[in-house]
């Protein structure tokens, strides 16, 4: 599949009905779980943070905490196999054991 142009993206903007447009990045990635060191294939998901492009519940609260570089949103609701990362940011912490 092909990706839209900048210009198509533009050109969108123009239609009164559209509110916004920006690009949606899409890529399957290798995400280690830390804790068993397995690989699984992960969906991952990237905006600009400063357009704001998803309206999805818990991710217009965290747009200032993406702008940072190696910083992502954790499905909450991702299998298991990727490890505990949803109680390990319940209790606080901001990274996986090493």
């Amino acid at each position: 599949m092909a990706a839209f142009t900048r210009r198509r993206v533009f050109q969108a903007l123009a239609v009164p009905e559209v509110a916004q447009a920006g690009y949606l990045y899409v890529a399957l990635v290798d995400w280690k779980n830390p804790w068993e060191g397995r690989h699984r294939p992960a969906l991952m998901f990237g905006i600009d943070p400063a357009v704001g492009l998803l309206d999805l519940p818990g991710i217009p609260e965290q747009l200032d905490a993406i702008k940072d570089e190696d910083t992502v949103l954790f499905d909450s609701q991702s299998h298991v196999a990727f490890g505990p990362v949803p109680a390990l940011l319940r209790e606080g912490s901001r990274s996986a054991p090493r």
